[in-house]
């Protein structure tokens, strides 16, 4: 019996680089105006939980889902508190590091 010449192991990890090198090389990196359109303009408007009612319809139907509802109620202590770590832990990490 003849010995394969490469295990499926290795036919698999080759084929995975040679996809991998060939794609890096296929797809050039987007440029600062690869998605401009000729006078075009975008603005994102963040909703609330009161905002999103008038487009509950739409939302809807598009995604053929429903709503998410508001929350009942808000905890504004544990927003807080989560500031509260988030600039402790960046304090430290500053310390330590300096």
């Amino acid at each position: 019996m003849k010995p394969a010449l490469m295990s499926a192991h290795q036919i698999g990890l080759a084929s995975f680089f040679v996809t991998f090198l060939s794609a890096c090389s296929v797809l050039l990196p987007a440029h600062s105006h690869s998605n401009a359109r000729e006078g075009e303009q975008v603005s994102i408007t963040l909703l609330d939980a009161a905002g999103i009612q008038p487009y509950r319809v739409e939302y809807e139907a598009a995604l053929k889902t429903k709503a998410p509802e508001p929350p009942a109620q808000m905890m504004p202590g544990a927003l807080s508190a989560a500031s509260a770590v988030d600039i402790v832990a960046g304090l430290a990490i500053d310390y330590v590091s300096a």
